[in-house]
């Protein structure tokens, strides 16, 4: 049985004084709420249904594109759904398997996420009134329709995490470049910030994003690398901060960060070691 809390407690654990990248900082109090009363938003592929550790789990989906299931593409989105909600019946107990978790399957069988199909996956998430928005994907080029929808959450209260991307000598990728995001990297089994992580220009948070296993099907565990599975992570222990700190209490995105964020430092720019 895989507890996806594991990585985080590691990685918490290893913080030291000395680094120089801000982790997350996870208090083994906030485990005891597992994620109650917590709304969260997923922006993802779509995932496995009939996996037995989403048997139970309070889960609502729906689809922003082509409705046509892809074993291989959703592999992505199983993964995301498993880590947060697991519902330990058969591989996996999730980092918060008590949230309600909201799934805005946005991205095609092509494997591409239409810009107009990820705004109207975040804006069906902000009237399900979610708290946290996860967005393990992004790409090259802006969006308006995103940003607007992104502005339109902060407004009302909604604090979203970003996938960083993972190519050391590129830019941030979009959403993530977006100011009222939490940019989020991954760090390695170490803690360090991986050595392929984008750091230019904004890194707000790194989370584990290295050979994090869940299930990919429903036969399936994988393990799996980069910053989307770090943007899923955070969303998730954010998730049990906000019920153990009180669900419905308002929550700025600074806030929030600074209660899961180990140092304050900036990012080094250097390749982190393996």
């Amino acid at each position: 049985m895989i507890d996806a809390r594991v990585p985080v407690r590691r990685i918490s654990s290893a913080f030291t004084s000395s680094c120089y990248v801000p982790l997350i900082k996870c208090s083994n109090d906030w485990y005891a709420t597992d994620g109650h009363a917590v709304r969260v938003g997923l922006v993802d592929t779509d995932f496995e249904v009939r996996h037995p550790d989403v048997v139970g789990a309070d889960i609502v989906r729906k689809t922003f594109a082509e409705e046509h299931f892809e074993p291989e593409l959703n592999k992505h989105g199983t993964h995301s759904v498993t880590t947060i909600v697991g519902q330990g019946n058969r591989e996996i107990r999730g980092i918060a398997p008590q949230v309600q978790l909201f799934v805005a399957s946005v991205v095609s069988p092509s494997g591409i996420a239409d810009p107009q199909a990820v705004s109207d996956g975040i804006a069906w998430l902000i009237e399900q009134e979610v708290q946290l928005i996860a967005m393990p994907l992004g790409g090259s080029s802006q969006s308006a329709a995103i940003e607007d929808q992104i502005r339109r959450g902060t407004e009302t209260g909604t604090i979203f995490f970003a996938a960083r991307g993972t190519c050391w000598s590129d830019k941030a990728v979009y959403p993530a470049m977006n100011p009222r995001t939490i940019s989020v990297g991954p760090s390695d089994d170490a803690g360090n910030l991986w050595f392929e992580a984008s750091r230019i220009p904004r890194l707000d948070l790194i989370a584990p994003g290295w050979n994090v296993a869940a299930p990919v099907t429903r036969t399936t565990v994988a393990e799996r690398s980069g910053s989307s599975v770090a943007c899923v992570i955070s969303v998730a222990v954010a998730a049990l901060f906000l019920s153990y700190a009180g669900a419905f209490r308002p929550c700025s995105k600074t806030t929030l960060l600074r209660s899961i964020r180990a140092s304050k430092g900036r990012p080094q720019e250097r390749a982190c070691r393996l």
